[in-house]
């Protein structure tokens, strides 16, 4: 009985352990870390993610240019707390800033590249999936893009926009 109790509280302490860690990588501005304790926290201790947690791996997923990624986490804390200040004005940022688009090509550049360091990030990658794949699906800075040599616009929102050139 008492080996049960010390292996339950041992489970209950590294998570405690994990959450510290992430948020003392996101101090350091760490964030590869901090993303890395925050796919440790939800695989072995779900219940213990905050939505603090949450926001952090957001920034840490917006930092390597994973805008999509960085949106879903800052949903999961808005809706377990529509008045959390500091996601709610993250969230609301990004989706003023980006756009939720598929393209189909086989090119896509940027007519003119962001400025900010984790949204270039997201035009690189974006970039690079559709040289490998022919495709992205996921969200890009407002802007021109150029798919296959036809300029195309991304507005804001999260409402899907489909970026392909017309076909003749």
């Amino acid at each position: 009985m008492i080996a049960l109790l010390l292996a339950a509280w041992a489970v209950d302490g590294e998570g405690e352990r994990i959450g510290e860690e992430l948020v003392r990588h996101a101090m350091d501005g760490r964030w590869k870390a901090v993303d890395d304790q925050y796919v440790r926290l939800i695989a072995a201790h779900p219940d213990e993610v905050t939505g603090e947690h949450h926001r952090l791996a957001a920034q840490a997923a917006q930092a390597s240019g994973a805008l999509m990624l960085a949106a879903q986490r800052l949903q999961r804390v808005t809706a377990a707390d529509p008045e959390h200040p500091a996601a709610a004005r993250d969230l609301a940022t990004l989706e003023q800033g980006t756009g939720l688009v598929m393209v189909a090509g086989r090119t896509l550049e940027a007519v003119q590249m962001p400025f900010a360091p984790e949204l270039r990030e997201a035009v690189t990658a974006a970039v690079a999936e559709v040289d490998a794949h022919g495709r992205f699906v996921g969200l890009l800075p407002v802007g021109d893009y150029r798919v296959d040599g036809a300029t195309l616009q991304v507005v804001p929102g999260f409402r899907w926009q489909v970026l392909a050139p017309r076909r003749r």
